[in-house]
């Protein structure tokens, strides 16, 4: 059995027979990240950590081994938020000083201590934030620079991974360089997003690199599963402007030329079974629409046009494909669809303030079975469900001067839409 502190003094043992393992409160300034685990994590502060640790102390002790240079200080390869955290807790109040460690006194080989750091960081436990899937994609490329493909798989495996994924992180390793994982990682900090493996599979298919950011800033901002990458890839040209902090972060595809090529083919003459709204018009049984007339600056969408109670000025949203989303818009000059607020629910009772006369008014659409929308507005929350059934159009930006027009699936007629 290992040794441990019982807060006497005294060590009491700890673990199974046969390891070699101390436990003890080490001064903060003799440790240090383990520098084969330092690029585990693209970040490591954390306020909230922080904040636990001041007010409850420090629950989960760190491990370490002892730095075979100078035998003093300790290199923790587990738990290096909680030493950052307490680090940074000592510079700014001068406590704690001490950290609660548990120090391999093991000879362990480089590849143990990685399968040991992965295998705890794979499940989120108590304060542990669990690898996302960027970081361990990002990690694997750190593990080929010291083994090979079949050694990296089996770290992988031997730390929990089921083999399946093990495989698909070794393999998109080559697909994303240092700068695109940055990028990505940037998007998941700005949207409080983290990223499947199947979303980044499935953005590989953006075939430019502006309607890769587009499309992945659109996901994460939009909180999407990765099933609906493929329809947002034609759509994001025109709703990743709408995301606050996109023209931050990608400034060189909002400043520059417009992208052409393939994504504007897409929003021009683009396959109906890329469109955005597909199912949503199969279900309320539209004709498909010939998109292939120049004449539309944007995709041609179905939205539900809701009159302002007050004004009755025209108050567009529309239905998530594929799910049971309500998306708030405005429709602005120039053939931009600005998107304000989602409601996930399959009923959606909230109040919206009108792009016209700016007055607030409560606005009620549910789904009825078969795809049915109903939708109501009024001064006040309805205790009723609606009834009155809503209109949906599908509206388009005319380059030729029209402004917003609207579609007649039946008519096939052209209208202006009088959004006042």
């Amino acid at each position: 059995m290992k040794s441990k502190f019982d807060g006497t003094g005294n060590r009491r043992e700890i673990g199974p027979a046969g390891w070699k393992e101390t436990y003890d409160d080490i001064d903060v300034d003799l440790c240090r990240p383990h520098p084969l685990v330092l690029g585990m994590r693209f970040e490591y502060e954390s306020e909230a950590l922080e904040r636990s640790i001041r007010v409850n102390g420090q629950l989960e002790p760190c491990r370490a081994v002892r730095d075979e240079e100078d035998g003093v200080h300790l290199l923790v390869y587990i738990g290096q938020r909680r030493l950052h955290a307490t680090q940074s807790l000592k510079s700014k109040y001068e406590k704690p000083s001490t950290i609660k460690v548990i120090i391999d006194e093991d000879d362990l080989t480089d590849e143990e201590l990685v399968r040991r750091a992965l295998a705890e960081n794979i499940d989120e436990k108590g304060q542990r934030l669990p690898m996302s899937d960027l970081e361990k994609i990002s990690y694997c490329r750190d593990l080929f620079k010291m083994y090979d493909a079949q050694q990296t798989e089996k770290i992988l495996t031997d730390s929990g991974f089921e083999r399946t994924t093990a495989r698909k992180i070794a393999t998109l390793v080559d697909k994303f360089d240092s700068e695109k994982m940055a990028r990505l990682h940037k998007i998941e900090s700005k949207s409080d997003f983290r990223f499947k493996i199947a979303h980044l599979d499935i953005l590989l298919a953006c075939e430019t690199e502006q309607n890769f950011y587009e499309t992945a800033s659109l996901a994460a901002s939009s909180q999407k599963p990765p099933e609906e990458i493929k329809a947002l890839r034609k759509a994001a040209r025109y709703f990743s402007k709408d995301i606050p902090w996109f023209s931050e972060t990608f400034p060189e595809f909002v400043h520059g030329e417009e992208e052409s090529g393939d994504n504007e083919e897409g929003v021009k003459s683009g396959s109906e079974d890329d469109a955005p709204g597909k199912d949503s018009e199969k279900e309320a049984g539209s004709e498909s629409y010939d998109s292939n007339s120049e004449d539309f600056g944007a995709l041609p969408e179905p939205m539900i046009l809701a009159r302002c109670h007050y004004c009755a000025a025209v108050n567009p949203f529309k239905i998530r494909t594929g799910s049971p989303e309500f998306i708030f818009c405005n429709l602005k000059d120039g053939g931009l669809i600005e998107q304000l607020a989602i409601g996930a629910n399959a009923v959606l009772d909230c109040e919206r303030e009108c792009s016209a006369c700016h007055k607030t008014f409560w606005l009620t659409a549910s789904v009825l079975e078969g795809g049915k929308m109903v939708v109501e507005t009024s001064k006040s929350r309805l205790i009723e469900p609606p009834k009155q059934e809503a209109s949906i159009r599908k509206v388009y930006w005319d380059q030729n001067g029209g402004g917003w027009m609207s579609y007649g699936e039946s008519s096939k007629e052209k209208h202006a839409l009088d959004l006042s």
